[in-house]
């Protein structure tokens, strides 16, 4: 692609993610940790099960446990009756069960309590059940030494819960990609102080530290970091430790922007300028041998940009098994405008599986995103979406 905006090339976004990604080696570190502490971690090695589920062959409903070849005939008009036991039921005789009770071994189905009429020892039933009818079998669910989990899965509540029921307390799962985020500015001051003109609030750590731990990685934020060559690449050297390492701001071509610099004297530039709209001035390189982003400034270029590169590349360092994301169609209520060479991503409302744009531009204006539902991304070769046309939105993180 043709120079724009003082960078001499934008690489389309899916061949700079691809690019950076097969840089990315996986860390090979995992730990053993209870499972009511693994909740959002990824499984290292795949999970069998030491036991069927059900265990053995129960009932899945209340009722009467019989030999089904009995019941056969039944009707509203016609019962058929069969005698009570309290346990071992031969041939036209029924056990009382209820739910999750152990089938007799004499029996083969269960007539649900609502079809049946009890009189005093014997017992109307008024419809015929099947062989296995109401019976939960012995290893239905899982069976002894089947998969029940791989490799890379995030761990959700009921997945902790199925490793309780089959009495597995431990497990190992990957280390968590541990990810430096390095605010920079001379303009960023810490909150609780009262900005100037020409001074912004640092609030772009908080929010790709919670946009981290979402993905499964362990953010730490070091101290917002000048407008110096020098003093960010300290900081750098200094987060050497961890697995990836973020620079936010100073990304760009201007006077005060050192990031490209300072990362391709301690390392190397993979990829200077992505095209993306927001998030142009997005860096991908390493430092020494440490994956490190350059992110630009503006929150909301910054949040896209994250999105976009340092959510893959936490899960392909931390062989996270990225969840599926959801899309959905929406009808535009008026015209998207975008510029052709760039994916552009648009803030949109949605209401009634309408979509209303709200920004486009506007890389610093915060409340683009926090009053958007989702985000409509508009091909690099259109020129934008007319009104009426269908468009897919993704979720914000």
């Amino acid at each position: 692609m043709k120079k724009k905006n003082g960078f001499k090339n934008l690489t389309p976004i899916e061949k700079a993610k691809k690019t950076y990604l097969n840089k990315i080696k996986p860390i090979k570190t995992t730990e053993k940790i209870q499972i009511k502490k693994s909740l959002g971690r990824a499984i290292a090695r795949d999970i069998k099960s030491p036991t069927d589920l059900p265990h053995y062959n129960r009932s899945a409903m209340d009722g009467y446990a019989v030999k089904a070849e009995n019941t056969y005939g039944a009707t509203q008009t016609n019962p058929i009756t069969l005698k009570i036991k309290e346990k071992n039921p031969n041939q036209m005789e029924c056990v009382r069960v209820h739910t999750g009770s152990e089938i007799p071994k004499t029996t083969d189905a269960v007539i649900k309590i609502e079809n049946t009429e009890k009189n005093n020892q014997t017992l109307k039933t008024y419809k015929p059940v099947s062989p296995g009818e109401n019976i939960s079998q012995k290893g239905e669910d899982v069976t002894k030494n089947q998969t029940i989990l791989k490799q890379g899965h995030t761990l959700k509540p009921m997945d902790i819960s199925l490793l309780r029921t089959l009495q597995i307390e431990k497990i190992t799962v990957m280390k968590k990609p541990t990810i430096a985020i390095i605010p920079t500015g001379d303009e960023v001051i810490k909150p609780g102080n009262k900005p100037k003109p020409g001074q912004v609030i640092e609030s772009n750590s908080i929010a790709i530290s919670m946009m981290i731990k979402k993905w499964g990685g362990k953010p730490t934020t070091h101290p917002i970091t000048p407008d110096q060559p020098q003093k960010i690449e300290k900081a750098i050297q200094q987060n050497q430790d961890k697995d990836i390492i973020t620079v936010i701001g100073g990304s760009s071509v201007g006077k005060r922007d050192h990031t490209a610099q300072v990362i391709k004297q301690n390392g190397e530039i993979y990829i200077e300028g992505i095209a993306i709209k927001p998030g142009k001035p997005t860096i991908l390189g390493k430092t020494n041998n440490t994956p490190t982003i350059g992110l630009p400034g503006y929150p909301v270029a910054a949040a896209i940009a994250a999105q976009t590169f340092l959510k893959p590349t936490i899960h392909k360092k931390g062989k996270i098994k990225p969840k599926h994301q959801w899309k959905t169609q929406a009808t535009l209520t008026r015209k998207i405008h975008s510029e052709p060479g760039y994916q552009t991503y648009t803030r949109v409302k949605l209401n009634n599986n309408k979509a209303t744009p709200l920004r486009t531009s506007g890389a610093g204006i915060i409340t683009s995103i926090t009053r958007a539902d989702g985000i409509a991304i508009i091909p690099s070769q259109s020129e934008g979406k007319d009104k009426g046309e269908t468009i897919e939105v993704i979720p914000i993180e």
